[in-house]
């Protein structure tokens, strides 16, 4: 896995990582990390299946697996 830098739990400096499809670096900040190449990464820096794929199995939409950590009070 190319991580460059791993995430720093006690400064919560996030983790860097390069993109093996692409080679650009980006840092992992959230539950799904997108590269510019648009390949998404989760923050351990797995790659993940593309996203016509997201829920399909659970019968999720795309809206409510991209509005994690979004909340409506």
């Amino acid at each position: 896995m190319p991580i460059i830098r791993k995430y720093d739990w006690r400064t919560r400096i996030p983790a860097l990582f390069e993109c093996p499809n692409c080679g650009r670096c980006f840092e992992l900040l959230a539950f799904t990390n997108t590269c510019a190449c648009g390949k998404d990464y989760n923050q351990g820096g797995q790659g993940l299946a593309p996203r016509s794929q997201w829920g399909e199995e659970t019968g999720e939409s795309l809206g409510d697996i991209l509005s994690i950590g979004h909340y409506e009070a």
